[in-house]
């Protein structure tokens, strides 16, 4: 990518690529402080954004210095082996990350003297403020019911397996069903990277499944096993790149333009729905997302919305809801940057703990800011859920909660479940809270089953603040 940008400066991806990179550089609070052998280290409140800033520098975007009012970095537009340029970005006001807001903003001049402003936030926030928020909404929509379906396919796959139903002739003819029917993983099959052979879907689950439902080892896969595949977006597109054994791009002279298709850049829909896909797979694979968004400002509009912000900011009443109000006036109409994705391991040996106080018949809850596919899927590698657990998800935007709840409180209590779970984010437990009726068939539930999630949650939600005073003392909560 890098040296396409080297090569093809003015094309449009080049452009996207350097505001994706401009974006990671400058959207944050990072202190940059130099040490010996002119190795700078960064001083960060949050481990995410020391994270982000790093992998700006390892793509040739160099934080180099911050003062209060600028920020200094240092690219390579014609490579390490070049002379580097540097480039100052004059802060003009930094609108700060908070639970409800979900996003960071930071307006600067560019050193062409134009204004824009970056923004970065959780992706469910982000989409709504982008120039075609309902083309965005739409795709990811349409991303949820794809993996929804494979879901299902994978959760059909579990029951027959285990009630041992499946013959050996039916199982083939499933697993070719299977590979027929599954959108969401693309169009290719995947490739063992340990057995270099292609390997049906249906065995794949198969593997998978009698590894996860294995108490002695529930660690994510690595490179290695024999059972990694690559993410399904992997394969999304009419066209990957090729890279040679030693890391090298494989193409050489004019090969360079078969790289990128700059016709797909243009098309919004498409940059959408893998853009997407990409958050939905790193979700999987239990990493924290954030998507990025841009857009520049007229002098004007600045200068109108700087008094604004000014009287917000300095207001003795209300501030942060008046400040909140005034960066929602600016945070509009963004232009797709990227997306990230940060890996939060587990600690060594937390889900042996974990997996002994559940042993211990003691029920955990875990709350956590991530999207709902990643608390899920965090639940899985910590075994608060099992692979045969009962999944209760209560979401207002997913049908009537009460219904939900009354549903799960009786097949509870008929003892047709194993293992059960329920996941509740945060908006929907505001709404739970102050219904009292609900608030109590909540508790009902939540006393009966044997994990719960709640997901999207704010630091003010805590779950001990409603929870029976009989409960306290034997419910641990896991934050994180």
């Amino acid at each position: 990518m890098l040296r396409y940008m080297q090569y093809r400066p003015h094309t449009l991806f080049a452009k996207k690529v350097r505001f994706f990179l401009l974006s990671l550089a400058l959207c944050h609070t990072c202190i940059p402080e130099k040490k010996g052998d002119d190795e700078i280290e960064y001083q960060a409140a949050s481990p995410d954004e020391q994270a982000l800033v790093r992998a700006a520098k390892e793509l040739g975007y160099m934080v180099t210095d911050r003062q209060n009012g600028t920020i200094t970095i240092k690219t390579f537009p014609s490579g390490q082996e070049s002379a580097p340029v540097l480039e100052t970005y004059q802060i003009l006001d930094v609108i700060e990350f908070s639970s409800t807001r979900k996003r960071m903003t930071i307006i600067v001049r560019m050193p062409n003297q134009n204004i824009c402003i970056f923004c970065k936030g959780a992706d469910s926030t982000l989409m709504h403020l982008l120039r075609l928020s309902g083309l965005a909404v739409a795709k990811a929509v349409e991303i949820e019911q794809k993996v929804s379906n494979r879901r299902s396919l994978e959760a059909q796959e579990a029951i027959r397996r285990a009630s041992g139903a499946l013959s050996p002739v039916s199982q083939s003819r499933k697993s070719m069903n299977m590979s027929i029917h599954r959108p969401s993983l693309g169009g290719n099959p995947r490739l063992s990277m340990a057995s270099k052979r292609l390997e049906p879907i249906r065995d794949e689950i198969d593997h998978w499944l009698r590894d996860r439902e294995t108490d002695v080892h529930m660690s994510p896969l690595d490179n290695d096993s024999i059972f990694y595949s690559p993410r399904p977006s992997a394969h999304f597109g009419p066209r990957q790149a090729h890279a040679s054994l030693d890391g090298s791009p494989s193409y050489q002279g004019d090969d360079r333009d078969e790289l990128v298709e700059e016709a797909l850049v243009v098309d919004d829909a498409a940059v959408f729905e893998r853009c997407f896909q990409h958050i939905n797979d790193f979700a999987t694979e239990g990493l924290r997302t954030l998507l990025y968004g841009y857009r520049y400002m007229e002098e004007d509009e600045y200068k109108d919305w700087k008094k604004i912000y000014m009287d917000a900011s300095t207001s003795l009443v209300n501030r942060q809801e008046m400040i909140e109000k005034a960066g929602v006036m600016v945070e509009r109409d963004l232009e797709l940057a990227g997306a990230t994705a940060i890996e939060d391991k587990l600690q060594d040996g937390v889900p042996e703990a974990i997996d002994k106080l559940r042993r211990a018949k003691i029920k955990l809850w875990m709350l956590t800011g991530d999207k709902r596919e990643t608390a899920i899927n965090i639940g899985h590698s910590c075994r608060l859920i099992k692979d045969y657990s009962t999944i209760t998800v209560l979401d207002e935007d997913l049908g009537d909660v009460s219904q939900r709840i009354a549903a799960a409180t009786l097949d509870m209590n008929n003892g047709t479940i194993a293992h059960s779970v329920v996941v509740v984010d945060g908006h929907t437990l505001s709404q739970i809270t102050a219904n009292e009726p609900l608030r109590k068939l909540f508790l009902s539930l939540a006393i009966l089953v044997d994990t719960v999630i709640c997901c999207r949650a704010s630091p003010s939600q805590k779950p001990l603040s409603f929870l029976p005073s009989a409960t306290k003392s034997r419910t641990p909560l896991l934050w994180q």
